[in-house]
């Protein structure tokens, strides 16, 4: 994780994509905040390509009742809504949510969902 100031706010910069960064992350990002300064957390390129190359399964590979396990997060396919698949899984408070990635069938699922596995950890949204 590295940070860069940039005009009006500092970016957090993920190198890498899993819980231990993110809970880092989020402890700087509330610092930075109590100091008053504008922050945003995002991933670098580098790091949104290995967590896509790390974790490449398709939306349409996923069959129903399976429950695949990305950066540490379980998600369950559980159904449709409008022909796109839903997922459940526990939020950041331990409360069960339903999620539905706006996304092909062909798309990588955890494009999808890598901004719902941070908020999972974090209570916070990433790229915000």
């Amino acid at each position: 994780m590295k940070t860069r100031k940039n005009k009006s706010y500092t970016s957090i910069l993920l190198e890498e994509m899993n819980k231990t960064e993110f809970i880092k992350a989020n402890e700087l990002y509330d610092l930075l905040k109590s100091q008053g300064l504008n922050v945003v957390i995002k991933p670098t390129d580098k790091a949104f390509k290995a967590m896509v190359q790390d974790y490449n399964q398709t939306i349409d590979s996923v069959v129903l009742g399976e429950t695949l396990e990305i950066i540490g997060v379980p998600f369950k396919a559980t159904g449709y809504l409008h022909q796109l698949k839903t997922f459940e899984y526990n939020d950041y408070k331990g409360n069960t949510e339903i999620v539905t990635p706006f996304m092909t069938a062909s798309s990588i699922l955890v494009i999808g969902l890598y901004e719902t596995i941070f908020e999972t950890y974090t209570g916070k949204l990433i790229n915000f």
